[in-house]
């Protein structure tokens, strides 16, 4: 008889302590990072992936499959916690690579002191829209997203934001968690948006089986 597959997520430090229990998953999540973004990266423009911007990152966000005692990573997102107050973390490269110049001044008019980002979201090939044991097809996008949201709540940030690829419709799916696309321009040769939601008007996923999965993942997180 087959094992059956359970879903897990697991919230990690990006620089994780002398003596870490999950090291190994930690290990396996860098790496689906570095093997699903450098390639993207250098065939859009030849951008080579900087591992740094790995460690940069306060979590790592991981959706794994567990059959047995085997983990397959299934979806994945880094975020990053910035105080708007901070000269530090206004001036971070990351502000300055990724967004608007008045992007900072933006959030701060509509009340924002803290940011939480959403960024190198990416979910396995063959986990995309896969059905398991007859059950309902899994958008695990929606999933990932909805979990990335839980995050914010749980630290009371006051607004999130990303860049989201306009030509992978990335940009649609975070509309439905209640993003707003503030510009449009190109972002290693591909049309990106400015996405960002202020906290009161954070959305639950719009889909049930993907929303109480969400859930189910969120209540029984490892982190």
């Amino acid at each position: 008889m087959s094992k059956s597959v359970q879903f897990e997520y697991h919230v990690f430090p990006a620089v994780p302590p002398v003596g870490f229990s999950r090291q190994n998953l930690h290990n396996q999540a860098f790496n689906f990072w570095f093997s699903f973004w450098a390639p993207v990266l250098k065939n859009l423009d030849g951008t080579i992936l900087s591992v740094a911007d790995f460690f940069r990152q306060t979590w790592i966000g991981v959706v794994f499959a567990r059959t047995g005692s085997d983990y397959q990573v299934v979806g994945f997102h880094t975020s990053t916690y910035f105080y708007l107050e901070s000269a530090a973390c206004v001036q971070h490269p990351y502000f300055q690579s990724t967004y608007e110049p008045d992007f900072v001044d933006f959030l701060r008019a509509q009340g924002a002191r803290s940011l939480m980002t959403i960024e190198y979201l990416g979910i396995a090939e063959e986990f995309r829209r896969r059905s398991f044991e007859g059950a309902l097809p899994i958008s695990f996008i929606h999933v990932v997203f909805g979990l990335a949201f839980k995050l914010a709540k749980s630290i009371s940030v006051d607004a999130v934001s990303g860049a989201a690829r306009a030509d992978l419709k990335v940009d649609q799916r975070a509309m439905e968690f209640g993003m707003s696309s503030r510009a449009v321009r190109t972002f290693h040769g591909v049309p990106v948006k400015t996405d960002y939601v202020l906290a009161q008007n954070f959305r639950e996923c719009p889909h049930f089986t993907e929303r109480m999965l969400i859930d189910s993942l969120w209540n029984a997180r490892n982190s």
